[in-house]
C-alpha cells in the first residue's frame, strides 16, 4: 500500500506541478504581451518627443528671425529719426536764411557755377579770396571763395 500512497503522492505532485507550469506559461505570456505593448508606447513616445524636438528647435528659429527683424526694424526706425531730425533741422535753417534774404549752396553746386572755380571766370580779388562770376538758379551772381589761410575775424568777416 505503501507503493500506491507513494504513486497517488507522485500523481498529486505531478498534476500540482502541471498546473504551477500552466499558470507560469499563462504568466509569461502575459508579461510578453505586456512588454511588447509596453515596448511599442515607449517607441510612440520617443516618435512624440522627436517631433516635439523639431517643433521646439523650429519655434526657436522663428523666436530668433523675429528678434532679428525686430533688431532691424529698430535700426531702421532710429535711422530714420535722425534723417527726419536731420532734415527738420536743415528745413529750420533754410526758414531762417530765407527770412533774413539769405540763400545757401551745397559746395557741388558752387564748384558747378563756377566750372570748378575756373580762372577764366574770376572778376577780382581781395584781401581773404577771390570772386568769380557765375550763374546759380538762372541768376548772374558772384561767389567769393575765401582763403582758408587769410580768413578774417570779427567785423571785417562781417563785412565779407
Amino acid at each position: 500500500m505503501d507503493i500506491v500512497r507513494r504513486q497517488r503522492d507522485i500523481m498529486a505532485e505531478v498534476e500540482n506541478l502541471a498546473s504551477e507550469k500552466s499558470a507560469l506559461e499563462s504568466l509569461v505570456a502575459e508579461t510578453t504581451t505586456q512588454l511588447v505593448e509596453t515596448s511599442e508606447k515607449l517607441q510612440e513616445v520617443r516618435l512624440a518627443l522627436d517631433v516635439a524636438e523639431k517643433e521646439k528647435s523650429e519655434m526657436q528659429k522663428q523666436k530668433d528671425d523675429v528678434v532679428q527683424a525686430l533688431a532691424q526694424m529698430l535700426r531702421e526706425k532710429l535711422e530714420m529719426q535722425e534723417q527726419r531730425d536731420d532734415a527738420i533741422k536743415e528745413m529750420e535753417e533754410l526758414r531762417r536764411d530765407q527770412a533774413a534774404g539769405t540763400m545757401r549752396f551745397s559746395q557741388a553746386e558752387l564748384e558747378e557755377a563756377t566750372n570748378n572755380f575756373d580762372r577764366n571766370l574770376i572778376v577780382g580779388k581781395g584781401g581773404v579770396g577771390t570772386v568769380y562770376k557765375a550763374r546759380l538758379h538762372h541768376t548772374a551772381v558772384a561767389i567769393k571763395r575765401l582763403n582758408v589761410d587769410r580768413l578774417p575775424c570779427g567785423h571785417e568777416m562781417d563785412w565779407e
